[in-house]
């Protein structure tokens, strides 16, 4: 994937991330405003059950009923956004995560060792010798290290 195609999939995850949030946000606007309306009708219910025949009973308890309903959809609705809003952040994570691992690997790959040099403690430096071999060699020296230092370092290609 090129550069600017990724870039483009980063750009576009905040608006679906918005998108969603936005319909969860309205969903979850309309499930409060039925519950309030159940919770009206059944207070009423209540209030009049000694005034309403049976017919009459039970078509406001269907009527309820059909709201409860309604309002189980709505949390499903709800649950289902939440899920696919954390999928679509899950799996850009997981889309971030191999693709600097792809990254990482591609920059060990191009990188290249420079020269190494051996510094062994009591041999004289000659003319050949990088200036920080000088160097080290007479820090081995003034810390009478009986060892090997070997110093070395990696850079990128082309750099």
């Amino acid at each position: 994937m090129s550069l600017n195609t990724y870039l483009e999939h980063l750009e576009e995850l905040p608006l679906e991330l918005q998108r969603n949030l936005a319909l969860l946000r309205e969903v979850d606007t309309s499930s409060h405003s039925l519950m309030g309306q159940i919770e009206s009708d059944l207070k009423q219910f209540v209030g009049d059950i000694t005034n309403l025949d049976s017919e009459e009973a039970l078509q406001t308890l269907r009527k309820i009923s059909a709201k409860f309903s309604e309002a189980l959809k709505h949390g499903e609705d709800k649950v289902a956004l939440a899920t696919q809003t954390y999928n679509l952040a899950d799996q850009s994570i997981r889309r971030l995560d191999q693709d600097l691992l792809k990254f990482e690997t591609e920059e060990l790959v191009n990188l290249k060792p420079i020269k190494v040099s051996l510094v062994v403690p009591n041999q004289k430096p000659n003319d050949s010798t990088p200036k920080a071999a000088h160097e080290a060699s007479s820090l081995i020296k003034k810390s009478n290290f009986n060892s090997i230092c070997l110093l070395s370092s990696r850079i990128p290609e082309g750099s």
